[in-house]
């Protein structure tokens, strides 16, 4: 016989009315215990030691549970056995394996083997467990499979891995491991895609990549269209830092365009410096050429339009710089230790492996071409002294702000001081024949050796002189006269006395500008 009882305070009260509790039914008791399989609890304050089957709807807590039990909005449940259905649960604990649960608040110390649905927060799961929009995981086993996750932590200590994701591929495999994609176009600016943060502790290595020794591997691979592939964000006073320890690897970073970009301001200190720690050094000891820092573009340039190339392109952009400091665009120090044999230098150019400019450790320039410079060049220890342009085919020599020495299309020229020569001094010496019938003789150098025509000649005007030029005009036959003109007239010769020629005669005069006057004559 079924009875139904309602407003009755206790369970032990409705078994003394009836002993048929299994098909007893139950509405509004503040507490049951014991209940029979079978049995339809509505509305109960507490329930414990349940028998498997019972129906319970809206109970407040429930404890103790066999296995096979329904349980819809139930506000606590504690060591159920397994097999049991959950739903719309406020808290689990302790349950068996094979549990099914949906819409739980929190789930504890679950068994391997149960599947979760919508669960706010499980904790010390077995392994085994399937997982769905679960917002928080902490202290898993390995093996689960989780979805929808809002955060995953572990706290295993020592060698022991938290989380780890390994894949032994059966053929030749194409996809990776672990892939991360940002879907959408919602993302808003600097969002990263994977945060490492090591901040916590100063020994901590945020990012270890690890590849074989033996074979060139991609660390770090961008997609086509990908503006960044990799970028260090961290706090002030830590470095992000590429490390590559093994022997003889290589390290490569591929792109199409490799962009180094200084992001902050920058008060002292390098803004991008390439370096090597101490003890670590170029250490080759055979006939080789080692290059800490190299640099190979490979150009291929065919176009029918004037397209130009730069091997290295340095452009400064200064805003401001004020005060009595100074600058180098290009700056070079050398700290050598040992005296090498061979040449040193601080710059060394070449085409196609022939030099052309250099400067040595001693600061010699030697060019393989001409030198060139728009104004002058000036000694550094005395910018008074200095050899520079003067005007258009024209340059001069300055010394202590004076000026020396000045060169022309028109010759030398001694503004100031002595010429003084301390060795011998040898001149150019110009060997003319006149021509039948001349009587003009063009002089090019300071000494000339003149023979006349068979049939004689007598010279007028002598061409081609010098303002202060002292010629000196040596005969080798008697066939040539020297007109004696007294009106000083361009190029005319006044003489001391008529004058013919005879062999090793020697006949010298002084140009004033305008015409030639004798200083004397040597008949040898």
């Amino acid at each position: 016989m079924a009875v139904r009882r309602t407003s009755i305070a206790t369970l032990e009260e409705v078994l003394r009315k009836n002993n048929d509790a299994n098909s007893l039914g139950a509405i509004g008791l503040a507490s049951l215990a014991g209940q029979a399989a079978g049995m339809a609890v509505s509305a109960v304050n507490t329930l414990s030691g349940i028998a498997a089957g019972a129906q319970l709807s809206a109970i407040q807590s429930v404890a103790g549970i066999a296995a096979g039990a329904a349980f819809t909005s139930i506000a606590s449940v504690a060591g159920p056995v397994a097999g049991t259905a959950y739903s719309e649960v406020a808290s689990l604990a302790g349950l068996a394996a094979g549990a099914d649960l949906s819409a739980i608040k929190t789930v504890a110390g679950i068994a391997a083997g149960t599947d979760y649905s919508a669960v706010k927060t499980v904790a010390g799961i077995a392994a085994g467990a399937q997982y769905t929009a679960v917002q928080s995981v902490a202290g898993i086993a390995a093996g689960m499979a989780l979805t929808n996750l809002g955060s995953a932590s572990g706290t295993g200590t020592g060698t022991a891995t938290e989380f780890s994701f390994t894949a032994t591929p059966g053929g030749a495999r194409t996809a990776p491991i672990l892939s991360l994609t940002g879907a959408g176009t919602n993302w808003s600016a600097d969002t990263p895609l994977v945060t490492f943060d090591g901040s916590a502790d100063a020994d901590s290595v945020p990012l270890r990549l690890v590849t074989k020794a033996a074979t060139a591997q991609k660390f770090l691979s961008a997609m086509a269209g990908a503006t960044e592939a990799f970028r260090g964000n961290v706090d002030s006073g830590y470095n992000p830092i590429f490390t590559c320890d093994v022997a003889g690897a290589t390290m490569y970073f591929r792109s199409n365009k490799l962009l180094f970009q200084q992001f902050i301001d920058l008060a002292t200190g390098d803004a991008i410096a390439f370096g090597s720690p101490a003890g670590v050094e170029l250490t080759g000891t055979t006939a080789i050429t080692q290059n800490f820092a190299s640099f190979e573009p490979k150009i291929n340039q065919a176009s029918a339009v004037a397209t130009n190339w730069q091997g290295l392109n340095i452009n400064a952009t200064v805003t401001a710089h004020t005060g009595t400091g100074g600058w180098n665009l290009i700056y070079g120090n050398v700290d050598a230790v040992g005296a090498a044999s061979g040449l040193k230098h601080l710059l060394n150019l070449a085409v196609g492996g022939t030099p052309k400019f250099s400067v040595n450790s001693d600061g010699a320039v030697t060019s393989a071409g001409s030198m060139s410079a728009t104004v002058s060049f000036i000694f550094a220890d005395d910018p008074d002294t200095m050899f520079r342009r003067r005007t258009s085919n024209a340059c001069e020599i300055r010394c202590a702000g004076i000026d020396i020495m000045q060169w022309s299309t028109s010759g030398a020229y001694l503004e100031t001081g002595d010429l003084t020569i301390d060795s011998q001094f040898g001149r150019a010496v110009q060997t003319t024949t006149l021509g039948a019938g001349v009587t003009t003789l063009a002089v090019t150098r300071d000494i000339v050796v003149l023979t006349g025509d068979g049939a004689g000649n007598t010279l007028a005007t002598i061409t081609g002189g010098i303002t202060g030029q002292v010629l000196r005009i040596l005969f080798v036959d008697g066939l040539v006269q020297i007109t004696d003109d007294n009106t000083h007239a361009a190029n005319t010769v006044d003489l001391s006395a008529a004058f013919t020629s005879a062999d090793d005669t020697v006949l010298t005069l002084l140009f004033d500008g305008t015409s030639w006057y004798e200083t004397g004559r040597s008949v040898n």
